[in-house]
């Protein structure tokens, strides 16, 4: 999956294929706003992609606050990473469970 779009990036670069890198989810206490920054690659075309996935032309930072997500009917990804987080061998046999509420009232598993 890619972003085709023609663009110039600051260094004044031509290209419109635009594939992710790396996606986190800055959601620490210390924190100000809970978001996700998206890094995505810039490249000249899916083919020069291919021939080298570590250098793209450019590099663009995106950051998308948590309350977008949710705004936009989204869950809150950190819901899904806590019973993921349960889901391994370190809470195994533990009965951890979430403080998240399901919409039957009941503590999410």
């Amino acid at each position: 999956m890619a972003i085709i779009a023609p663009q110039t990036a600051p260094n004044f670069a031509i290209g419109d294929y635009h594939r992710i890198l790396k996606a986190e989810l800055l959601c620490a206490p210390d924190e100000p706003v809970p978001q996700w920054h998206i890094m995505i690659g810039f490249y000249a075309s899916e083919h020069a992609r291919q021939q080298n996935p570590k250098t793209p032309l450019w590099v663009n930072h995106v950051y998308i606050p948590l309350s977008d997500v949710v705004n936009a009917g989204l869950s809150d990804p950190r819901d899904v990473l806590y019973a993921l987080a349960m889901q391994t061998t370190l809470y195994a046999g533990t009965n951890a469970e979430g403080d998240v509420e399901t919409e039957a009232g009941e503590a999410a598993p």
